[in-house]
């Protein structure tokens, strides 16, 4: 009996040992699958700033091309125009600033177009609503009236409201 008791004992710490060696396994591999996960995360995180680094510069040389085109424009324009005589340049300055006032013109219409939307805005916005509790008794009677003849009566809570501030006005 002593003897099965010894085999018993043994097979148990074999068990435990063993428990404790798949419980070790585990959280080995867990920690890999977690050291993995982390790994990948990092990867992603790269790629994504390289990505953005990658669309900046995208954008500084579009912009680096527009500039230079718009610079380029005006240099061309001075190449174009050859060396005159003194009293052409001043007729050429002449006819300069007449496109000039029609550019002006052409930006009055739309200046009045600007100037005549604000007013329209103004007028379709409607009134700012006085509150009920601000009301006096003559203002409380006229939108009772108005309310009774668009509403239909005096069932909506705006009305009732309007009847209770009433009510605690005439006490």
């Amino acid at each position: 009996m002593a003897e099965d008791k010894k085999e018993e004992q043994k097979e148990k710490s074999e068990k435990i040992q063993s428990s404790k060696e798949d419980k070790k396994e585990v959280a080995s591999k867990e920690k890999e699958t977690k050291a993995e996960k982390k790994e990948e995360r990092a990867k992603k995180k790269k790629s994504r700033k390289e990505e953005t680094e990658e669309k900046k510069e995208a954008k500084k040389q579009e912009d680096k091309e527009t500039k230079e085109e718009k610079t380029e424009t005006p240099a061309e324009v001075k190449e174009e125009k050859p060396e005159e005589k003194p009293t052409e340049k001043k007729e050429e300055e002449k006819e300069d600033v007449e496109p000039k006032a029609e550019a002006k013109e052409e930006k009055k219409p739309e200046e009045e177009k600007k100037e005549d939307a604000p007013p329209a805005t103004e007028e379709a916005a409607p009134a700012k609503k006085k509150k009920i509790n601000r009301m006096t008794i003559e203002e409380i009677e006229v939108k009772l009236k108005e309310t009774n003849e668009k509403m239909g009566g005096h069932d909506s809570k705006y009305a009732q409201e309007l009847l209770k501030r009433k009510r605690f006005l005439e006490n």
